[in-house]
């Protein structure tokens, strides 16, 4: 277990404190044992609680970098018990958050103006890429776009491009894989889909609709997304399944509960076990039923199985193509495996050095014609 204790060096820790604990892949805040002048009622330390997991769960929702410094405040609000240090600490946190929120748009607007002005003085990019490159459509499968990235670039705060004019076009209940060499930008286009880093306006589009123009969590429901690491809330399966709709003002009801278990290849009487001793495949497969509690109509897969072995690996996979089948959710995944690409994909994205460089069928992987795609295919296969 590893437990990280906000105090000032030199000074014992105090009553009431906030620890951060990781358990078993979980993560749980606690306070440290309080005296016998200071001990709060059950009832108000379970409040305090569910006050602080629900500000964590906003923002691991909202991607927000500083979110910690506003969960932090919370609990110092409720439950009080910081040291001066960690006080002078979480405040300067919940300051760089108020600065990110009100200014980082306005920057990345002007950085993308700027962007597209160089590009016109310059004569615009290579002709050959200013066309939307469609996925193509299969037979049995709607073929309107769900979701249009339109000319989408990002760059590090270096200044280094991470993405360079990606368009792409998703057709509904498609599932499509994004392949290609680490670092190449795979995972940032998923997270630009939900806005997990904020794209420029007029760059993703779903249903026709700019994400930039609707709400962070309208968003965030209608594209679910499944990381590479479960990351779980202390208590049991059905309590972390239901925190989501919760925060709407809805509570899950048993029956729907199980159905969404049995959803993601778990028994529907699991929802009464703690997540503590879960191994890593099941609760990975807990995360998918908490992401699907949501309704998504788009699932985003960043490499969901990579840690996981075969046997779990096939019952997440399972899942995915039932739930494509059976509710027409659109997914698209990224994966370093071509074997797990070609068992599940209807399309393969391929990507590298922040450019979408084919797209193609997974039969025809090895009729790939770019260069570099070609070498990726020799060293992966």
């Amino acid at each position: 277990m590893v437990v990280l204790v906000v105090v000032a060096e030199g000074e014992e820790e105090e009553e009431g404190s906030i620890n951060i604990e990781m358990r078993g892949g979980e993560l749980a805040l606690r306070r440290s044992s309080e005296g016998a002048g200071g001990r709060q009622a059950e009832g108000g330390r379970e409040r305090d609680m569910e006050k602080t997991r629900r500000k964590y769960l906003e923002y691991m929702s909202s991607g927000s970098l500083y979110g910690w410094g506003e969960v932090l405040s919370s609990y110092r609000e409720t439950a009080g018990g910081f040291t001066p240090v960690a006080s002078a600490f979480v405040s300067f946190l919940a300051w760089l958050n108020t600065i990110n929120v009100m200014l980082w748009p306005s920057i990345q607007a002007v950085s993308y103006q700027l962007h597209q002005l160089v590009q016109c003085v310059n004569g615009g990019e290579d002709e050959s890429r200013e066309h939307l490159l469609s996925i193509p459509a299969t037979e049995e499968k709607v073929t309107h776009a769900k979701i249009s990235i339109q000319g989408l670039d990002r760059f590090s705060d270096e200044g280094v491009r991470i993405l360079m004019s990606v368009s792409l076009q998703i057709g509904a209940g498609q599932i499509v894989g994004i392949i290609g060499p680490s670092g190449s930008g795979k995972s940032t286009i998923l997270r630009a889909i939900n806005r997990l880093w904020e794209p420029p306006s007029g760059t993703i589009f779903v249903d026709g609709e700019d994400i930039t123009k609707q709400s962070v969590v309208s968003v965030r429901r209608r594209c679910g997304m499944l990381f590479q690491t479960p990351t779980l809330f202390d208590g049991t399966v059905a309590e972390n399944i239901r925190y989501g709709p919760s925060l709407a003002g809805e509570k899950l009801t048993d029956k729907r509960v199980e159905e969404l278990l049995k959803a993601a290849d778990l028994d529907p009487t699991f929802g009464s076990k703690s997540v503590i001793g879960l191994s890593v495949g099941q609760a990975q497969r807990v995360a998918l039923a908490r992401t699907l509690a949501n309704e998504p109509e788009i699932l985003l897969l960043d490499e969901p199985t990579s840690a996981l072995d075969p046997v779990s690996t096939k019952h997440i996979e399972e899942s995915v193509l039932d739930l494509n089948r059976n509710r027409g959710l659109t997914v698209v995944f990224v994966s370093h495996s071509l074997e797990q690409v070609r068992r599940l994909a209807d399309v393969v994205c391929l990507v590298a050095n922040g450019e979408v460089l084919e797209v193609l069928k997974p039969s025809d992987l090895a009729n790939a014609t770019h260069p570099v795609v070609r070498e990726y295919m020799a060293a992966a296969s």
